[in-house]
């Protein structure tokens, strides 16, 4: 009888006992049609391959030390020879012809990567085609496929959601960012800020992952979990694909992972939701056993696998977050936009002279955006930003700015009026330096895209 791909016989719903026996054997008459053994025989040489070398989240990540340099490892069994691919073969240019450091997962290197995994899968499916002809399905062997895919998938989740619990991923916004002209913003920039605007909706986001993950790494659960990943990535997908975000490979693998574990109850969703019919989930969850022992070995499995990334991604999100939230970090009065009105030196007479300050590229700076007492940058006519690292000192009225080089200017910071700032220089720079002059451009009650708040009751659209 002709079943769909990967699942049981239609007519034969699962209960407690029948979950744990073996599934039908070779001998018996049960057989796969031909198109669905070679897609499964494809699927489980392309996912089985991806699930432990996409270097992303791996099921290697959940164990510290020596499941991220594993991880990495084995990622450059596809990465480095897309490299030489990308050198001698496509003439990639720089700097797409070599593996560098970069928040990207679409670059050259990666797609060419992707298409040596798909042509080697095809090759191997080709090959096992033809040495595995007469065997008449792979029950057995879908279902340890699922169950990887299952621990895979809930890790990627897992890391997914916990950057979001701990609103980690997704920063509100800065004084240079609020200060930048509305156009200027790049696609993926206005969506990182646009969900950064508020943590609540963030940590939301990052539970809904979260909770994927979780119900996916359980048989009684992973049906659900599968089902509500899939909602949820596909919507991460369509913020990649519409946003420029560039991530867009992983989020369709996972997807693609997520649609592969629901793939073998899709008979019986369908008829659930559409025909409004009874039906049992018949897919395989855990891999078959003939004794309790192994039962119980991958109920302990999917418990620690659980535990493991839980726990792991909780530490790792509270020591970023203590890390990027001090507690000593010092709230500065001078925090805002400052338009730079005027530059000058004293010349030889004693006379203030123009002396405009420039940016290493050479362009005029224009603007000053204080982000805290540590953190400020220069904005140029270009509208390009130059950080610096910031020491306050309220008592003596200084400000050090030290760039990345090391080199240090201290001015004093004189505020006449909440509205008007002038940096003056000191020590062996007062004679070089210029001493600068600002106008407050940002609102002193803060920008409205922060303040405004939630209101149950508006009797107009607060929309400006």
């Amino acid at each position: 009888m002709s079943t769909m791909p990967f699942e049981e016989p239609f007519n034969a719903p699962m209960d407690e006992a029948t979950a744990q026996m073996p599934i039908a054997a070779d001998r018996q008459s049960h057989r796969w049609s031909l198109p669905t053994r070679i897609g499964f025989r494809f699927a489980f040489c392309y996912l089985a391959t991806y699930c432990f070398f996409n270097g992303n989240a791996t099921i290697f990540e959940a164990f510290p030390v020596v499941g991220d340099k594993l991880q990495y490892w084995l990622a450059l069994a596809f990465l480095d020879p897309a490299q030489w691919i990308a050198q001698h073969l496509f003439h990639v240019a720089p700097p797409g012809n070599a593996m560098h450091p970069t928040g990207s997962g679409d670059t050259a290197i990666n797609y060419i990567a992707l298409l040596i995994l798909l042509t080697l899968s095809a090759v191997a499916t080709v090959v096992w085609s033809l040495l595995d002809r007469k065997r008449p399905h792979y029950q057995t062997l879908s279902a340890w496929l699922r169950f990887l895919i299952r621990l895979t998938l809930g890790f990627g989740m897992v890391v997914y959601g916990m950057l979001k619990v701990f609103p980690l991923q997704m920063h509100q916004p800065t004084i240079m960012v609020l200060s930048e002209p509305f156009g200027m913003h790049s696609p993926m920039a206005l969506l990182w800020n646009f969900i950064g605007m508020n943590p609540v909706y963030e940590t939301i986001c990052g539970s809904a992952e979260l909770l994927g993950g979780l119900l996916l790494l359980f048989r009684r659960t992973a049906l659900f979990g599968a089902m509500l990943t899939a909602f949820v990535v596909t919507n991460v997908l369509l913020y990649n694909l519409c946003f420029d975000v560039p991530v867009k490979l992983y989020a369709a693998h996972l997807l693609l992972l997520a649609l592969f574990v629901t793939l073998p109850d899709m008979r019986q969703l369908f008829r659930f939701f559409w025909l409004h019919q009874p039906a049992a989930p018949t897919g395989v969850w855990v891999p078959p056993a003939r004794r309790a022992w192994f039962r119980r070995t991958t109920i302990g499995i999917e418990i620690g696998f659980a535990l493991l990334a839980v726990g792991g991604m909780l530490y790792e999100a509270v020591s970023d977050w203590h890390e990027g939230h001090p507690k000593d970090a010092i709230v500065t009065p001078l925090r805002g936009a400052w338009r730079l009105d005027a530059a000058t030196v004293l010349d030889a007479g004693g006379k203030p002279v123009p002396h405009p300050v420039r940016s290493k590229d050479g362009n005029t700076f224009a603007e000053l955006d204080i982000e805290s007492a540590e953190r400020a940058a220069f904005r140029d006519d270009a509208n390009k930003l130059s950080y610096f690292t910031t020491k306050t000192n309220p008592g003596q009225h200084t400000v050090e700015f030290e760039r990345d080089d090391k080199s240090k200017i201290v001015f004093v910071a004189v505020t006449p009026d909440p509205m008007h700032l002038t940096l003056t220089p000191t020590g062996a720079e007062a004679r070089t330096a210029s001493v600068m002059s600002f106008t407050r451009v940002s609102p002193i009650g803060g920008y409205p895209l922060l303040t405004r708040g939630f209101h149950w009751i508006s009797e107009y659209p607060y929309q400006r």
